[in-house]
């Protein structure tokens, strides 16, 4: 349990300090950059130790970090760069299938949440339940946005399968 814990409060903490030192910066895309640059270097260490649960809370922190800056630093309409890959932004079909691992990344976190959520009911624990559901609700409109990015980007109007 403590290492579900671990995993599931490490992204919310670097998250929720990300953003307290991107609003006390001045929302400049340099406190961005040297946030992602900080949790590459992590998430290269932690491989090298081997350290799986750490990678993959790292990771998520990452995307979270990126998306919270880009979502701050950047105009609606504009190509996202994804970890520093401009190339990639550049290619409609790069950028469709990263928009296209983001979507699936999105609706595996939602199933890990609701999964969560149901043991915090389970184990009778309303606040750690009601805690999740907001995070549940954040990560759907998260999923939202990159479905709709994904429509724009490989140009249909129909929503992406959940």
């Amino acid at each position: 349990m403590k290492t579900i814990t671990k995993v599931v409060l490490l992204p919310l903490v670097l998250v929720a300090i990300s953003a307290g030192s991107a609003s006390a910066k001045g929302k400049h895309q340099g406190g961005c950059e040297s946030k992602i640059a900080k949790l590459n270097e992590q998430i290269t260490q932690a491989k090298a130790e081997n350290n799986t649960d750490r990678v993959t809370s790292l990771e998520s922190a990452l995307s979270q970090v990126t998306d919270n800056c880009n979502a701050k630093n950047q105009i609606k309409g504009d190509v996202k760069k994804f970890k520093g890959d401009t190339k990639a932004a550049l290619d409609p079909q790069k950028q469709a299938a990263k928009l296209e691992k983001r979507v699936q990344q999105g609706q595996e976190n939602i199933k890990k949440i609701e999964a969560d959520k149901q043991k915090a009911l389970d184990a009778g624990k309303a606040k750690q339940a009601a805690k999740l559901d907001k995070k549940l609700e954040a990560e759907k409109a998260r999923l939202t946005k990159f479905e709709e990015q994904l429509n724009q980007a490989s140009g249909t109007t129909e929503p992406a399968a959940k």
